[in-house]
């Protein structure tokens, strides 16, 4: 009974140029028509079988590396994240928590298995001596500037700031 009147406040309010929210406008175009109602639930249960499909790893693996290629996307993902690792490793590694252990905790900090797999196998470079610099380089992640800034840190002693720095600054 309300709606007509619902549905012509909006249409006044957007055509006079107050902002109109997406989710009205989405809600009061679908439920003037017949599928509207069809069309929400083909959207839910499109999303509650992708949520099941994700539960196995190799899915969500395959999912992840596909979110990293997408063209506008998949960088800020994957700035995303690598800030995120370099943040929560700044801050272990200036509690005294030893480097491999940091590495290890700070990738489950990560939502992406791709580059959590990825940040794992650099952790295992660096148990076995390598140089952590060298180790982000191999996993082909990280933007130069963020493994100058790494590689600087680790010749001067001071690694916790460049990595702090340059998380604020991603």
């Amino acid at each position: 009974f309300l709606r007509p009147f619902f549905a012509l406040a909006f249409f006044i309010q957007c055509r006079i140029g107050i902002e109109c929210h997406g989710y009205s406008l989405v809600t009061l175009s679908t439920s003037d028509s017949d599928y509207g109602l069809w069309l929400v639930a083909g959207i839910m249960s499109m999303l509650v079988i992708r949520q099941r499909l994700l539960k196995k790893e190799s899915r969500r693996l395959w999912h992840d590396r596909v979110n990293l290629k997408m063209p506008i996307f998949g960088p800020v993902f994957s700035g995303v994240e690598t800030a995120r690792f370099a943040r929560t490793l700044s801050i272990l590694t200036s509690s005294t928590v030893p480097l491999v252990d940091a590495m290890v905790i700070s990738s489950g900090v990560l939502g992406n298995s791709f580059i959590r797999q990825k940040m794992l196998a650099a952790s295992d470079r660096v148990r076995e001596g390598g140089a952590l610099w060298t180790a982000l380089e191999n996993s082909r992640l990280f933007p130069p500037m963020m493994l100058h800034i790494i590689a600087s840190g680790e010749r001067s002693g001071e690694l916790p700031m460049p990595r702090t720095g340059y998380s604020r600054i991603r």
